[in-house]
């Protein structure tokens, strides 16, 4: 065949139409200034998916002109906006119209593409591959996605997000909302006093040790000192400003601008007191009455349990619960306290980065509290529960808890004596997994290469 004609055209557009005019007061452009700079006087929307397009303008075609789909032995779709690679948009339109011995193809190359598309089926037809072919050009270019960094600094955002959710929602204004923040505790009360229903919760952890290697070139022993913070990379061959950095930008615009804002705390004094001290205890066990006696004005348990919580909850200090199968027995122990990111351990450290690499004992402390930021850090995301056992001389550093499987994890950084705590867990929970992270087991860099919650599949 030496020509090629096009017998039949038609379109579809969506019944709504959005002109500049309609849309100018509400971004506070004029509807001059968006067509001079974009060439967009007017938008059609559409709640319906691209494939739904597609067939629907295959249908006016065929009302239309009154052509034959059933001859059609090619359809190819040029489009940038489908969100799946199979099944493509020309299989979907195939199915819709029980098209008889057809190729189906999907061409993704831009602008482009529509004229690629045409040349595809020019060829197809001149070699006798085909005799009919159904060209669709259909593109939903975007849906409204409105991104919204450090929401909680704006006063009652919730109130504010709500109220222009509900009216985009009655105006069938289909937008996706992307609310960031750092701070956690601001950022879940806004979402449970207004937001309910409306939201979906995705929490980030703390940078990874591969996520600081690859971008900062991290050694393993200085992301085990340094900790996760990006912004802090930078700084560590400056320890002194590194310090300042992780007090100011990090614990004191924390505690000051996300407790202490939203958070009636009689005692500020004892809430920072509580965090410096329980930093320099992370990856150790110790009583809150012991807390008590070591702090000024401390109050009691209750007030520093408190505190613990609040800290908890901010994302900077924890304290792990004895596993046990008796929840009483959980809330009666003494915590384990544990850092989210080790650089709030060692910022207060009287040692420096090559000081404490050459001091055994306090390398250690900083090897375990650095596992254990690891775990409690993606415990969220990963949906499991973090805790210590002991009984007696036996002890396991961490128990990981999903559903109604458990994993056991004991931390060594050197060839410290030996522990019958796993062996004692094995016996008496059965866990899921157990196993050494360190010295006899588990290298380090591996386990803080994965997510945690990978060990419970």
């Amino acid at each position: 065949m030496e020509s090629v004609e096009i017998i039949a055209t038609d379109k579809y557009l969506p019944k709504r139409c959005i002109t500049n005019k309609s849309i100018e007061k509400k971004f506070d452009l004029s509807s001059n200034w968006i067509s001079t700079r974009t060439g967009i006087n007017q938008r059609f929307y559409s709640d319906e998916d691209i494939s739904m397009l597609a067939i629907k303008a295959v249908e006016n075609l065929i009302m239309n002109s009154k052509i034959d789909i059933q001859k059609v032995d090619l359809i190819i779709v040029a489009t940038t906006s489908t969100k799946k690679i199979m099944p493509g948009i020309s299989f979907i339109v195939h199915k819709a119209f029980n098209i008889q011995k057809c190729r189906c193809i999907d061409v993704l190359a831009g602008c482009s593409g529509y004229i690629n598309a045409f040349d595809i089926a020019r060829k197809y037809i001149i070699t006798e591959d085909c005799n009919c072919a159904l060209v669709i050009g259909v593109e939903k270019l975007s849906e409204f996605i409105l991104i919204i960094d450090e929401i909680q600094k704006i006063k009652n955002w919730s109130e504010v997000v709500k109220k222009e959710w509900d009216a985009d929602t009655f105006n069938d204004i289909n937008m996706k909302v992307v609310l960031l923040g750092s701070s956690r505790v601001l950022l879940e009360k806004g979402l449970s006093d207004s937001m309910m229903g409306r939201f979906e919760e995705i929490r980030m952890t703390h940078w990874s040790y591969p996520e600081m290697r690859d971008a900062f070139n991290m050694s393993l022993e200085q992301y085990l000192y340094f900790g996760g913070y990006p912004g802090a990379a930078f700084l560590i061959e400056d320890e002194e400003r590194w310090g300042q950095y992780i007090n100011g930008a990090i614990i004191d615009a924390t505690i000051n601008k996300d407790i202490l804002y939203d958070s009636p705390i009689s005692k500020p004094a004892l809430l920072r007191q509580t965090f410096e001290l329980g930093t320099s205890y992370s990856g150790e066990i110790v009583s809150l009455t012991k807390m008590v006696g070591a702090l000024q004005d401390a109050g009691n348990t209750t007030t520093l349990a408190g505190y613990l919580n609040l800290l908890g909850d901010s994302g900077l200090l924890t304290g792990l619960q004895k596993f046990a199968m008796d929840k009483s027995r959980q809330r009666a122990s003494a915590p384990k306290f544990q850092v989210f990111n080790n650089a709030l351990k060692t910022v207060y450290n009287d040692l420096t980065f090559k000081e404490a690499i050459l001091n055994r004992k306090e390398w250690g402390r900083i090897f375990e509290s650095a596992i254990g930021a690891h775990i409690v850090s993606n415990a969220f995301t990963g949906n499991y529960e973090v805790f210590y056992w002991r009984e007696k001389d036996k002890e396991v550093d961490y128990i990981l808890k999903k559903k109604n499987r458990i994993v056991a994890i004991e931390v060594k950084s050197n060839s410290e004596m030996y522990n019958a705590g796993l062996e004692e867990i094995r016996k008496m929970y059965q866990p899921y997994a157990s196993f050494v992270v360190g010295e006899g087991g588990m290298k380090a860099e591996q386990f803080l290469s994965i997510n945690p919650a990978k060990l419970f599949e």
